[in-house]
């Protein structure tokens, strides 16, 4: 094969993201994207403490973002469903660990239609009682189902191998929790958590000096919501590696679900972007050490990949796959062969150079439109990534050498140090 081109060696820049948002009088948060040629407009919320790692009750986080939509000030949730559709308007919601977003597309023709409709929604929910307990119950159907599967129960285990009981991060909740929640308890969590001084504003596309007057005076002049938000004393206690690969028996099981990791660097840390091009050499894309072992040669299963999944006071590393049962040690025991290899060997130069064009291209790729530069934005921010951030990765995939990858993977890629973790049926898997 002929020497592939490195991306890099093509002159382009990455679009500008190291901007500041505007403090408006309330304490709320704008940031603007505008694109004249568009005609969609989209508008995120986004509640910088309104995730899952903050609430009293299971599941209170999830059915405050949720439920916004379903009855606002005098309207039900059929009323206001019934409008959105009629000026062909969508809502998107989000909640995670940390965080909750909202988020908004509609026709800049109807801007000005859809945007008190958008201040009921995010102002004045009604969390009824009858809209409620369908939604309870519709959540407590989807959660039954997924939690037997044997990848959520891996997920699970595996973050409960990492993080003490203490740390929220190792809590989750089980399907007798609905029951313990009602409608006061959403309430009292949105009163917590959605508030001007909380929230940040992305507005996206195309959009008139007059709109973005409009939002300013509806979300940022005057304070709402109550300003009375106190986040609990969390304990972020982790702990160490189990010695042992842990099994999970899952009585008459299909498949086995693998998850192994570690804790690993936190974004801040100056290995931290080399160390995600490592991980993408690894296992993060589809020309990946692992897919190319275990999916193209073995044949062990469809899907297998490594990612670093960060929050504000960790990171983790996780590898995760499902195989069938009986090839599920097999499996563990050929990542740990491609963790020794990387430990050990140099990368050829046209492998990297391939996982470098790539890794380019999926920056360019993710930044592709003003949509797409809002949305990161409102990540790095949630996130507390440096507004660098995308700059940073750049500079790392162009630079990174074979030589800094083996000694990442010496420093940071260590077998021994990952709790492995198997969900499957126990006597299929051993027989």
């Amino acid at each position: 094969m002929d020497k592939l081109p490195l991306f890099s060696d093509y002159k382009f820049r990455l679009p500008f993201l190291a901007k500041e948002p505007e403090r408006l009088p309330n304490g709320a948060m704008l940031t603007l994207f505008c694109d004249k040629d568009a005609e969609i407009v989209r508008l995120e919320f986004v509640f910088r403490n309104a995730g899952s790692n903050n609430q009293q009750k299971f599941f209170t986080a999830a059915a405050s973002a949720n439920l916004l939509t379903e009855g606002s000030g005098d309207m039900s949730g059929v009323q206001m469903a019934d409008k959105l559709d009629y000026y062909a308007a969508s809502v998107e919601k989000s909640v995670d660990r940390e965080s909750s977003s909202i988020v908004f597309y509609f026709l800049k023709k109807y801007s000005m239609q859809v945007l008190p409709l958008i201040e009921l929604i995010i102002k004045q929910p009604r969390y009824s009682e009858k809209e409620f307990e369908i939604y309870r119950n519709r959540q407590r159907q989807s959660f039954e189902l997924n939690s037997s599967k044997t990848s959520t129960m891996a997920y699970k285990a595996f973050y409960q191998s990492l993080f003490a009981a203490s740390n929220p991060l190792s809590r989750f909740g089980k399907v007798e929790d609905f029951d313990l929640l009602c409608p006061s308890d959403v309430r009292k969590y949105y009163d917590e958590f959605y508030s001007c001084r909380e929230c940040e504003i992305y507005l996206a596309g195309n959009f008139t000096d007059e709109f973005v007057s409009q939002i300013e005076s509806r979300f940022g002049s005057k304070p709402w919501g109550k300003d009375s938000s106190q986040l609990p004393n969390h304990s972020f206690e982790t702990l160490s590696a189990h010695a042992e690969t842990l099994f999970v028996h899952k009585d008459k099981a299909a498949q086995a679900s693998i998850r192994s990791g570690n804790l690993t660097l936190l974004h801040s840390h100056e290995d931290f972007m080399p160390l995600k091009v490592l991980i993408a050499l690894f296992g993060g894309y589809f020309g990946s050490r692992l897919m190319t072992n275990i999916r193209e040669e073995k044949g062990y299963t469809y899907s297998i990949g490594s990612y670093i999944t960060t929050y504000r006071n960790c990171s983790v590393l996780s590898t995760t796959a499902d195989v069938n049962s009986d090839k599920a040690e097999a499996t563990l025991k050929e990542i740990d062969i491609e963790i020794e290899k990387l430990q050990n060997d140099l990368v050829p130069q046209q492998e990297l150079t391939m996982l470098k064009n790539y890794l380019l291209g999926e920056c360019l790729r993710g930044l592709d439109g003003v949509f797409d530069l809002s949305e990161k934005y409102s990540i790095i921010r949630r996130s507390g990534y440096s507004l660098s951030y995308y700059d940073d990765m750049q500079r790392a995939i162009s630079q990174t050498t074979p030589c800094q990858l083996r000694d990442l993977a010496q420093k940071y890629l260590v077998a021994d140090n990952m709790s492995k973790v198997v969900v499957c049926d126990t006597a299929s898997a051993r027989e």
